[in-house]
């Protein structure tokens, strides 16, 4: 075991303490989850509610899309050009969500609203807060409400 890994144990470690009840939460609901914090952290506390997840249920997959990476639009995220060659996502993990245009918001609010039983949970994103975004009239008012069933904020410096 080399420095690295002690260094990302340790920092597990104080995350599943630290962020606990917030974890099991969000594992225990079917419902959105919100993560404020860097990429990095979203993906890491999206695999910490999968390990719940899994415990009980061995399929549970995780589809992360960087939003920023496909110009803000919804439907270059969930329709990529290449067909998915694994099997159906259990979470769909958005990060840096706050990228998205009015019309991805849109879309994304009317997918969130008459979704399906057999869709997978919707976890989301940003390094930014959504709450001042949406103050500030950048993003949408109704989507932030369904999108922010489960808020976990990390403690970390780069959340602003």
């Amino acid at each position: 075991m080399n420095w690295e890994d002690v260094t990302e144990s340790l920092v597990d470690a104080r995350v599943e303490f630290e962020l606990g009840l917030d974890l099991q939460a969000a594992a225990r609901a079917r419902v959105p989850v919100l993560i404020s914090g860097s990429p990095t952290s979203a993906l890491r506390l999206t695999e910490a509610i999968a390990g719940r997840l899994s415990r009980t249920d061995h399929s549970v997959r995780i589809l992360a899309c960087d939003v920023a990476d496909y110009g803000g639009e919804l439907g270059a995220v969930l329709s990529p050009t290449e067909p998915p060659r694994a099997p159906r996502a259990s979470i769909l993990l958005l990060r840096e969500v706050h990228t998205l245009t009015r019309s991805g918001q849109s879309a994304l609010r009317r997918l969130m609203a008459k979704q399906a039983p057999e869709a997978p949970r919707v976890f989301a994103s940003s390094s930014v807060s959504l709450y001042e975004r949406v103050k500030d009239g950048l993003f949408d008012p109704e989507l932030f409400y369904y999108l922010n069933a489960v808020h976990i904020v990390t403690s970390e410096g780069e959340y602003n």
